[in-house]
Parts: C-alpha cells; sequence; structure tokens
C-alpha cells in the first residue's frame, strides 16, 4: 500500500508560526531543537510577512533518538524519510511533516572549534557531514519573544552546507541475494535410467516388426 504525503512547497509567517504551534504540544521536541537563523525574525515578532519552503532544525545528537521517538508516537513519523532506514553507523537525522509543513531534524556535535552538523537530503538521499569553525558563544541562541516565548535559534542555515565545509555520500547499495545451484544426482539417475529404458522399448518395438514382416516375406 502506497502512502501519500501532502505538504505545502511554499508557505508564509503565518504557517510557519502554526507548525510551531504543533511542536510546543511536544515539549521533549520543542524544548531540544533550534530553528535555523532565517526564520528568527518570524519566531520573534510574527509582524513580516515571509515566505518559507520548509523548516530546518537542528538538535544535539544525544536527544535526536527521544524527538524521533516523540515524532513516531505522535503519528508524524515517516519512515522513507528517516536516514536509519539505511544501515548507516550514524544518524544523520530525519523529516516529518506536522501542519501541512516538511520539517528536518539535523544532529549535531559539538567540537573544540564549532561544530559538525549531520543531516539527510529525502529528495537527493545523500547523506552529509558539515564542519563549522564558528564563534560557540553566539552560535545557539534562546531569546523570548515578543508573546514572552523562550524561542530557540542558531546561527546557521541549510545555505551554509557547501563543498567547501561538506562531506557528502550515497546510502550503501542493497546487496544481491546470493544464489547457489545444487545438482540432485539421483535426479540425474532417475532420468539416465528412464532413457536407457526408453531406448530398450524403441529397439524391442522395432524388433517385434522386423519378426512379422520375416514372417510375412515367408
Amino acid at each position: 500500500m502506497i502512502t501519500k504525503y501532502t505538504y505545502y512547497l511554499d508557505f508564509t509567517t503565518s504557517e510557519l508560526l502554526a507548525a510551531k504551534e504543533i511542536l510546543k504540544k511536544m515539549p521533549v521536541v520543542f524544548n531540544n531543537v533550534y530553528f535555523c537563523k532565517k526564520y528568527a525574525n518570524a519566531l520573534w515578532s510574527g509582524e513580516k510577512e515571509e515566505h518559507f519552503k520548509d523548516i530546518v532544525l537542528i538538535c544535539k545528537k544525544e536527544v535526536i533518538s527521544n524527538i524521533r521517538q516523540i515524532i513516531r508516537s505522535n503519528f508524524l513519523y515517516i519512515q522513507g524519510w528517516d536516514s536509519l532506514k539505511y544501515n548507516w553507523n550514524e544518524d544523520y537525522g530525519f523529516s516529518f511533516i506536522a501542519g501541512n509543513i516538511k520539517f528536518t531534524i539535523m544532529p549535531f556535535i559539538e567540537t573544540e572549534s564549532g561544530y559538525i552538523i549531520k543531516s539527510y537530503d529525502t529528495e537527493s538521499t545523500y547523506c552529509s557531514t558539515t564542519t563549522l569553525n564558528v564563534n560557540k558563544q553566539f552560535f545557539l541562541d534562546s531569546s523570548m519573544n515578543e508573546n514572552g516565548e523562550f524561542v530557540r535559534t542558531c546561527e546557521f542555515d541549510i545555505e551554509d552546507i557547501n563543498k567547501d565545509n561538506t562531506e557528502k555520500k550515497l546510502p550503501p547499495k542493497k546487496e544481491a541475494p546470493k544464489v547457489a545451484i545444487y545438482e540432485d544426482n539421483k535426479g540425474h539417475v532417475l532420468a539416465n535410467a528412464n532413457y536407457v529404458i526408453s531406448i530398450i522399448v524403441i529397439l524391442v518395438v522395432l524388433l517385434w516388426f522386423f519378426l512379422i514382416f520375416s514372417n510375412y516375406l515367408r
């Protein structure tokens, strides 16, 4: 059975804020993700009407398993959009749909000079490792917006992933099933025996016709 999912290819600030409210109903998710900087103005004030194509979030590597479980338990999980469907040794994140908007969650690891962000592109199926050398003091931010709500943002956008700081790789191909050939010798013996018996029967029939024809000539 094919399951179809519908989501906006383009949406505005009002739709973004509505989708954010869905996340707020899942505190384990909302309190552990950081919105990319392109959504900051919409999240802080919501006054300017902007257009977006999806929502990209990052989270600590340690919490992504819990976030995935919460998304699954709220029936928002899409297995085909999860990097774990491949036999990776690492978690590259996943995507899901909430409020008709596509969310992509990318786990990150903090390093001495910045962060390493893992990401999974559901369209190209590339899994990427992006190394960012940044000022960690300002990279992650938690601020209160005009409505008195804490919003977590980060100084990162999907456009920051480029060929200079990112290693991409395609998922491993599935191995073709191995095939073995078994020869049954008994079957060959039986086939050979049947062949010999057939030859004998034919010879007997020919001999019988020969004897009858010989007697007729006499």
